[in-house]
Formats: structure tokens, C-alpha cells, sequence
């Protein structure tokens, strides 16, 4: 047995993780799963057409990653799901989708997350039928917590950001918003309001145009309106509005998504494609999809020239995943979870590999039980991992040392990065 253990310590101690499965060259699916039914999950098919399903469960003792997963974001080596009934961002490894950490106060109804600097941004409804207490959660990146909130108009969905800029799509809410709130990134405060057309759901920048794709209000609302696509140009802060072009009367397009200079959407059980080099929007529809439900297409994104369609099917069943080429031909469909509504291409195998050099430091004291510290005068960053791969804590060291008071007790493995150098030092929590 000791020997069995020595063996897993010494491979982790070169691979991390090495009894988790590492997931790359592929794309994730996220499942929303039924509200309150505590059922979301990831699924993932790799480049070679080979699907996965409940890999986040798979990666974490069968674990459940919560109610109602609304999206999903990518910074640095982790990813990032947004539970909107769970009322919380969890954090997993974006390789592994081992859990890191999760974010659990602070949030309120989350809905989408993007990144800038060391600051994560959650758009929170709030109180769905309060119109009044709408706001962006900002998130600390380095301790994972919520540090404050900037207030915006109803309905805070999508998040871009650009330059600095972050932009918030106001789809509304349980109401129909028409805006999209410009926030400084730097310092956190609202700059500009656009006015666009009625319940914009998607937002894109292409060569310093921001577009934002509108629905228009439905049928079913009081006076039903016509989407709309508008453009700003966002290279500087006057953003001059450039365009709106009007959808024909009822249509009503969402999932707005770029693929170099190409514009794809779709309007109910249809994907529709406009070239950079057309003058106007399509009439006709580049991909014509079976009868998906009331609500049509429930998941879309372009990745690496592949176009992924999200059906729910009838919504208390497993969803479907439709894969068509560039050009529009079917290559594969799969089966998975329920309500596949968003797609994330996976990490790259070489993403993150440098030319690593062994670093000579140590860390003591060794045991300990207290504060940890390391003996170096160059910037480092240090990651404790437990023995079943999973990072406890990373942070970018001083030489007040690390608590790791608040471990459990056991053995942890310590990386230590400064520059293009690493080390790892194994450490007993007594």
C-alpha cells in the first residue's frame, strides 16, 4: 500500500491530476437542466466526434453541479458556471473540471459572467419582479468573492467586453429593455447608455463595430415589435451609432454570434448567415432545422468552423446536439443532457505549456499547520493541489506566507512558478 501511494504522489507531482481526465481539442456543452430540478451538467465531444456526457459529475465523485446552469465563461486556467437558481458561480479546473472553488454570497438571480483584469463581471436580476434592484455582481478573481455591485436597468443578460469596456445587453428581465449599459472596466462605473431596439439578446464586436441583435418584443406581449440589428463603432468612447437595420415584419432573431467577418443568427428553427461582403441581411435560410419546440433553437455557437445547435426537444426530455461544417452540411448529432444551451470550446493541449525550468526553492515549515512560506525574493505564484489533483488554493505569493490553517489535515502538493520555472515540493497538514 505504501508503496501504491508513493507511485500516485510521484506521478501527480509531474502530471497533476493524472487519475483525473483531462479534456481538450473538443467542446463543452452546457446543460441547464430543469429549473429546481437540481439536474444541470456538462457534457463534451471531442474534435473526433466522441460524446461524453455528465463529465462534471464524472470529475467530481459524482457530485452534482446544481440548479439551473445559465452559462458559462473561460479565464486563465479556469472555467466558470453560472447556476442561476443555485445562486452561485462554480469554479472547476477548465482542463479537468475538477472543482476549484465556488462563489456563493453576493449573487442574486446570476445570469451571464465576463472577465477583465483580475475581476470577474455576473449580471444578477435580482428580485425578478423588482425592476428596481438589477446590478452586476464584480468578483475579486484573487479570493473569489464579491467585492461590490454596480447597479444597472432591468434585465441585465449578456456581457462583452472589449477593450475595457464592458458591455451589458438589458433584454429585460421579466419586462422588454431596449439598452445596453457601457461600464469602465477600470474603475467600475457606468459611462454611457445606448438605446437599441426592443429586447437585445446578443452582442458581437467586429473590426471595432459593436453589433447588438435584438429580438423585438413576441407575439404574445401587449404590441408585438420587429427585431433589429444595430451597430456602433466602439473605437473610441463617442460610440456613434452606425446603422439599425429592421428584421421583416414577426421575425424575431436571436443568438447572434461572429465568425470573422460573417454574422450567423437564427430565427426560430432556422440559422441564417449574412457574408462581411453582403449589403444587406439574408432573406433565405442557410440552414433549415427540424420543428425545434416553441422557443426554437435553444443553444447556438460557431467553433473552430463547426456550427453547434442547441434542441431541448420538448423540454422535459434529453436534449439533442446538431453539428453541421461551414458550409452547412450535417455532420453528426448527439444525444445529451437536458436543455443544451450554450457551447464552449475546450482548452488546447499545448495551452499553458512553457519551456519549465526547476525552480530551487523550499517551502517550509514542513509540517505545518499554520502559515506556509516560501523561500524566494522573486514573484512567484504558488498552488496547493490535494492528492486527488484538485487545486485547494492558489494565489500569487508574499512573504507574509500562505494560511493553510483552514485545510484539512494531510498531505498536499505545492507548485511553485517564478518566471519559467517551477517546482513541487510535497507538504504534510498536521
Amino acid at each position: 500500500m505504501k508503496k501504491i501511494t508513493f507511485l500516485a504522489i510521484a506521478l501527480m507531482a509531474f502530471g497533476f491530476g493524472a487519475q483525473a481526465q483531462t479534456f481538450s481539442e473538443g467542446v463543452y456543452v452546457l446543460n441547464e437542466g430543469a429549473f429546481g430540478a437540481n439536474n444541470a451538467s456538462i457534457s463534451f465531444i471531442s474534435e473526433a466526434g466522441v460524446l461524453q456526457n455528465d463529465v462534471y459529475a464524472g470529475a467530481n465523485n459524482n457530485n452534482v453541479l446544481g440548479d439551473t446552469a445559465q452559462s458559462m465563461g473561460f479565464n486563465g486556467d479556469y472555467a466558470y458556471v453560472i447556476l442561476n437558481a443555485s445562486n452561485k458561480v462554480e469554479i472547476v479546473n477548465a482542463s479537468t473540471l475538477v472543482h476549484v472553488a465556488d462563489v456563493t454570497t453576493g449573487l442574486d438571480n446570476p445570469r451571464h459572467i465576463a472577465f477583465f483584469g483580475t475581476n470577474a463581471y455576473v449580471s444578477c436580476w435580482g428580485n425578478g419582479a423588482d425592476a428596481t434592484d438589477d446590478y452586476i455582481a464584480v468578483i475579486d478573481l484573487t479570493n473569489n468573492t464579491v467585492i461590490s455591485t454596480i447597479p444597472v436597468a432591468e434585465g441585465p443578460e449578456k456581457l462583452l467586453q472589449y477593450n475595457g469596456l464592458l458591455f451589458v445587453a438589458h433584454k429585460g428581465g421579466y419586462g422588454f429593455g431596449n439598452t445596453v449599459t457601457v461600464v469602465n472596466a477600470f474603475n467600475n462605473t457606468i459611462t454611457d447608455t445606448l438605446t437599441v431596439g426592443d429586447v437585445p439578446t446578443s452582442l458581437a464586436v467586429v473590426d471595432d463595430i459593436l453589433l447588438v441583435l435584438c429580438e423585438g418584443k413576441p407575439d404574445w406581449a401587449d404590441e408585438e415589435t420587429d427585431g433589429s440589428l444595430f451597430g456602433f463603432d466602439v473605437s473610441d468612447l463617442d460610440f456613434d451609432l452606425l446603422g439599425a437595420i429592421p428584421f421583416e415584419e414577426g421575425q424575431h432573431p436571436t443568438n447572434l454570434q461572429a465568425n470573422g467577418e460573417d454574422i450567423y443568427y437564427t430565427i426560430e428553427s432556422a440559422v441564417y448567415r449574412a457574408l462581411g461582403s453582403d449589403d444587406g441581411l439574408p432573406t433565405e435560410p442557410f440552414i433549415v432545422l427540424e420543428e425545434q419546440d416553441v422557443y426554437g433553437v435553444y443553444g447556438f455557437a460557431i467553433i473552430d468552423d463547426k456550427i453547434y445547435v442547441g434542441d431541448a426537444v420538448d423540454y422535459v426530455s434529453a436534449g439533442k446536439v446538431l453539428v453541421y461544417d461551414i458550409d452547412g452540411e450535417l455532420l453528426d448529432d448527439y444525444t445529451v443532457g437536458f436543455l443544451p444551451n450554450g457551447f464552449y470550446e475546450a482548452p488546447d493541449a499545448t495551452t499553458g505549456v512553457k519551456d519549465i525550468a526547476a525552480l530551487n526553492v523550499s517551502v517550509y515549515p514542513n509540517p505545518t499547520s499554520d502559515v506556509l512560506y516560501v523561500n524566494t525574493t522573486d514573484a512567484a505564484s504558488v498552488t496547493i493541489y490535494d492528492l486527488a489533483g484538485r487545486t485547494v488554493t492558489s494565489v500569487n505569493y508574499t512573504n507574509s506566507g500562505i494560511n493553510v490553517s483552514g485545510l484539512q489535515k494531510g498531505t498536499y502538493l505545492v507548485e511553485v512558478v517564478a518566471g519559467n520555472a517551477k517546482t513541487v515540493k510535497k507538504v504534510v497538514i498536521q
